[in-house]
C-alpha cells in the first residue's frame, strides 16, 4: 500500500487539528495506565509509566488515518499491523495505546516504542502523522512530525493558540 503524497509542512499553530493533540487521553493497554495529556503527571501516572517497561523516554504516534484523512478499519488495522511488525522486526520494545478525544468520541489506535526522538519523527512522518507525542522521562510534549512546530510541553494551560 502506498501512501498519497503528503501536503507541504504546515505551521502548527495555523492548523486547527494541532489544539486537539493536547486535549488527548493515552489509554495504554498493558498495563492499564490512563494518562490525560490535560493533566500534569503525578507520582502514580509516573509509576505507571515506568511499568510500561520502554525506559526513561518514549514515542507516542499512531499509523491511522493518515495526512487526517479518515481512512476505513481495514485499512487502518493494517498499517497498524505493519508498524508494529516492523517495530517487532527492529526488536524494537513497543506497547499498543489508544487515544482518545477528551469528549471520547475519536479514537486512534497508536504505539508506544522505545526510539529516540529522532526515529520517532521518520517514523512518523513516513506514515503521513502530523504529530506524535514524546515523553522525556517527567512529562509529556507533543512534538512535530509533518509539521514545523516547536515541541509544545504538555498539559497546557490554554490550547488555543495565540
Amino acid at each position: 500500500m502506498t501512501l498519497p503524497d503528503p501536503p507541504p509542512p504546515s505551521a502548527a499553530p495555523s492548523d486547527p487539528r494541532w489544539v486537539r493533540y493536547v486535549e488527548t487521553t493515552l489509554r495504554f493497554h498493558t498495563p492499564a495506565v490512563a494518562i490525560d495529556l490535560r493533566q500534569a503527571l503525578d507520582a502514580a501516572a509516573l509509576a505507571g509509566l515506568e511499568q510500561l517497561g520502554l525506559g526513561s523516554s518514549f514515542a507516542v504516534w499512531t499509523a491511522e488515518n493518515p495526512f487526517g484523512e479518515e481512512q476505513d478499519g481495514a485499512s487502518n488495522r493494517e498499517r497498524r499491523e505493519r508498524l508494529e511488525g516492523e517495530l517487532a522486526a527492529r526488536e524494537v520494545p513497543f506497547r499498543r495505546v489508544t487515544a482518545e478525544s477528551a469528549d471520547g468520541r475519536y479514537r486512534e489506535e497508536c504505539v508506544a516504542a522505545a526510539v529516540d526522538l529522532p526515529a520517532a519523527r521518520e517514523m512518523a512522518s513516513a506514515l503521513g502523522q502530523m504529530a506524535l507525542f514524546w515523553f522525556d522521562g517527567r512529562r509529556f510534549l507533543l512534538v512535530g512530525a509533518l509539521v514545523e512546530a516547536e515541541p509544545v510541553s504538555l498539559p497546557i494551560d490554554d490550547p488555543t493558540p495565540s
